[in-house]
């Protein structure tokens, strides 16, 4: 793997803490509902899911749907993956267009939202030329089939018909926000870990503030040394590069660590997608610390969300365990950990917001896993801190 720009260290092992979702669902009468199906979401594909197709020049590839027997153009995101395993992003101060081979293979991803499903069978009416090749795509909930979608290939330029102008998600660089149909979701831009509000969509079409901000706070216990304590303000974070497109906004932010006036290369980064309805925040880090080794008991971090009402007025599920102050996050402890994906459930008259965390498997295999804290009071108190 190349040397990372800014990294000290010439050998380089990478991995993937956690990927953290967080979708939120904006209707009247979500509280006395249960999500039937996951329809709304972001559907993400491999291309080596899709082997019959894949290895075709990106622009050839177009997604269609059948709606009431009419083939329909659906908007769809094709996104590189480099070996390396960041994805190529186009936009910003470093991009990294050097690494692309524009060709639609290997583990680069297609994204279309489940909301554009149309019915299994192939439309019987085109008002464009059907493709020469053509791949169905089944869309499964519990193991039925409960709609497809068909991606073709068109190998001769003159034949693609027009790509779908719908657009499901709008980066707005100069302000520092994401904008969908569901939410808004506000940057600080100093320190891209910090959220400085989320609003969501009430069921009057009006944006209704939910999350003042977030917080992150990590703890790393050196045995035989000292002790690091790091809130988010001593962290700073620079945008690296960004891809925006109709289903999903990619933004890759490095972070640094202030002590005593020195500037620290973290080794840490991340690649934060943002689709209509969920964010997918994943923690990636270089050359981390073995923590079994290197770590006492009690060493970890927290990422929490200062929202705007009492959590006592939702309902909250979760296979999540709840935070005990003596292990702080047992994040490098080797207790075994049971699940391999945390789900979180919050049920709000007005919303429903869910939280999924999926470790690595080198998480899951040392035993660590994430906990819940929760503190019921006044919001604009909690928020002072």
């Amino acid at each position: 793997m190349p040397e990372k720009k800014g990294s000290k260290s010439i050998f380089m092992k990478k991995i993937i803490l956690a990927h953290l979702i967080f979708l939120i669902c904006v209707s009247s009468g979500y509280a006395n509902q249960k999500l039937q199906s996951m329809h709304n979401a972001a559907v993400i594909l491999k291309a080596i899911q899709l082997f019959p197709l894949a290895g075709y020049p990106i622009e050839a590839y177009r997604l269609i749907a059948n709606h009431s027997d009419k083939a329909k153009l659906i908007p769809f995101q094709i996104d590189e993956v480099a070996s390396n395993e960041d994805f190529i992003l186009p936009s910003g101060p470093n991009p990294n267009t050097l690494l692309s081979n524009n060709v639609f293979d290997g583990i680069d991803e297609i994204s279309f939202m489940g909301e554009d499903v149309g019915l299994s069978s192939i439309p019987s009416e085109w008002s464009f030329k059907k493709p020469s090749t053509i791949y169905r795509i089944d869309a499964r909930i519990g193991g039925v089939t409960k709609g497809s979608v068909f991606l073709g290939v068109y190998p001769n330029k003159k034949a693609r018909p027009p790509l779908s102008k719908k657009r499901y998600v709008n980066f707005d660089l100069k302000g520092s926000f994401i904008q969908t149909e569901k939410y808004r979701y506000k940057f600080n831009p100093e320190n891209y870990l910090v959220v400085k509000g989320i609003e969501v969509i009430d069921r009057n079409g009006k944006p209704k503030p939910i999350v003042y901000h977030s917080s992150f706070y990590i703890e790393i216990d050196l045995k035989y040394f000292l002790t690091l304590r790091v809130g988010h303000s001593d962290i700073s974070s620079n945008l690296e590069a960004y891809k925006t497109g109709p289903i999903r906004t990619i933004v890759r932010v490095n972070f640094s660590y202030n002590f005593l006036k020195l500037n620290f290369e973290m080794g840490m980064y991340t690649e934060v997608s943002f689709f209509s309805n969920s964010v997918l925040l994943p923690t990636i880090m270089y050359n981390p610390l073995n923590g079994s080794k290197s770590l006492n008991d009690g060493s970890g971090f927290y990422y929490g969300f200062a929202t705007t009402f009492d959590t006592k007025k939702i309902d909250i599920k979760s296979n999540l365990e709840r935070y005990k102050r003596k292990d702080f996050f047992n994040l490098f402890s080797m207790k075994k950990s049971q699940p391999k994906v945390f789900k979180l459930q919050a049920i709000h008259e007005d919303f429903l917001m869910l939280m999924e965390i999926a470790p690595s498997w080198k998480m899951l295999n040392m035993g660590n896993k994430p906990v819940l804290y929760q503190e019921n009071g006044d919001p604009l108190e909690i928020n002072k801190r």
